[in-house]
């Protein structure tokens, strides 16, 4: 399986649950959560726009094992 088949990511706005069945039925794990369109509230990991870049960038690259 090609690395960019073996996780998953979460959207931030969306119901998390069929990404997780996915994920069962396929083996593949769940490499955390991304934000897309909303930001987390201050206290979050994606208070800003870069913030929110870099949140995304940190999370798919440890997820990918860069």
């Amino acid at each position: 399986m090609p690395l960019w088949g073996r996780c998953q990511f979460v959207e931030n706005i969306s119901d998390p649950r069929m990404t997780q069945r996915i994920a069962q039925e396929s083996g593949a794990r769940i490499g955390g959560t991304l934000f897309s369109d909303a930001l987390s509230d201050a206290a979050g990991p994606a208070p800003t726009y870069l913030r929110m870049n870099e949140h995304n960038a940190r999370s798919l690259a440890e997820a990918l094992g860069a």
